[in-house]
């Protein structure tokens, strides 16, 4: 977590002589920094998760995207 922080902080302002990338540095930090956010909650069956900070770089296209994997692990799950 304190590893995304800096790197977003770093990446997105461009601090420490790297150039300054907006949300295009967000969405790398978050993908270098370990740790992505999971689709599943631990210990609750059948509870899928969906929204646009699941994939990056985010939006409404990756909101949709996690919004249909959800659909497909529910339909799977109930076979």
């Amino acid at each position: 977590m304190l590893l995304n922080i800096l790197l977003n902080a770093v990446l997105i302002f461009g601090l420490l002589g790297i150039p300054a990338m907006s949300f295009r540095g967000a969405a790398l930090a978050t993908t270098i920094a370990p740790g992505s956010i999971p689709n599943r909650l631990p210990g609750l069956q059948n509870v899928y998760l969906a929204g646009q900070w699941l994939r990056m770089p985010g939006g409404l296209p990756m909101a949709a995207a996690s919004g249909r994997d959800a659909a497909l692990a529910v339909a799977k799950a109930a076979g």
